[in-house]
């Protein structure tokens, strides 16, 4: 069951990855999800707050119509 204000995803993510999230929820005994959510906001906020930074670079290009 999905909690109400929350939608369902499907992320693709490597399997260490999900493991380490499963593992922390394991210890805390708490649900995956809410070690996502949690991960998740505090990252979005330091990301908006420009303290993490992505480089991005073109790696593919596309046929522009004449």
């Amino acid at each position: 069951m999905i909690r109400r204000g929350y939608i369902a995803r499907t992320w693709a993510v490597p399997k260490e990855l999900a493991q380490e999230i499963k593992d922390i929820a394991t210890e805390l005994q708490v649900p995956d999800s809410q070690i996502v959510v949690r991960l998740l906001r505090y990252s979005l906020a330091e990301l908006d707050a420009g303290r993490i930074v992505f480089e991005t670079r073109i790696t593919a290009r596309e046929l522009v119509e004449a």
